[in-house]
């Protein structure tokens, strides 16, 4: 096929240690006066996988495979021999474009937030937290609440983006010790910790 360009880019959407899977994208242009097609054939490693109409110029494709695998892929224009799609298939192919399955990217645990406090409220009756977000790939965060006395240790979970979060749900006249930490794919350290006497 004459004036075609195939270009391959490919983001990892799952990995594990040996066997990874990867979404190929291809992109492709066509010579600016080609001759009237009804469409693109992909094929992959020889094989065709999918069709695409006419004007469509990329495509994603999801495969699995061991890092240093080779995945090939070819472009077909095609026509039928005759206008109402009967008759032979006529095709002209683009050359072949190939690329190893990369090593998996490996997930990055957020910066941990830092300068945890913590004061007691009176309207509404709580304790008042507030910390650093020094991270801009966390999740969401965890706070790590004790109480004074054994198994009274909590976990809850805070949206994204956050700095402030008021816990109501406390005693009057108890201790509270907070640590905080950024959650991901893979978690960041716990804060600095910040205890609070209710009134």
């Amino acid at each position: 096929m004459k004036g075609i360009l195939i270009l391959a880019l490919f983001l990892a959407t799952n990995a594990g240690a040996q066997t990874n899977t990867y979404t190929f994208t291809l992109n492709w242009t066509i010579a600016a006066t080609p001759p009237p097609t009804e469409g693109q054939i992909i094929y992959w490693n020889g094989t065709k996988i999918d069709q695409v109409a006419n004007g469509v110029a990329t495509y994603k494709y999801t495969a699995t495979g061991n890092v240093g695998q080779q995945f090939c892929y070819v472009i077909g224009t095609f026509n039928h021999q005759y206008p109402d799609g009967t008759g032979n298939l006529q095709e002209t192919k683009s050359g072949e474009v190939c690329m190893a399955m990369p090593a998996a990217v490996q997930p990055i645990a957020p910066f941990p937030p830092t300068g945890l406090t913590a004061t007691t409220t009176t309207n509404p009756t709580g304790i008042r937290l507030s910390w650093a977000d020094n991270s801009d790939n966390e999740k969401g965060f965890e706070l790590r609440r004790q109480e004074q006395g054994p198994n009274t240790i909590i976990f809850i979970a805070i949206g994204v983006n956050t700095t402030v979060y008021r816990d109501t749900n406390v005693k009057s006249k108890s201790t509270y010790c907070y640590q905080v930490r950024a959650k991901g794919d893979i978690d960041s350290t716990f804060s600095n910790q910040a205890c609070e006497t209710t009134n």
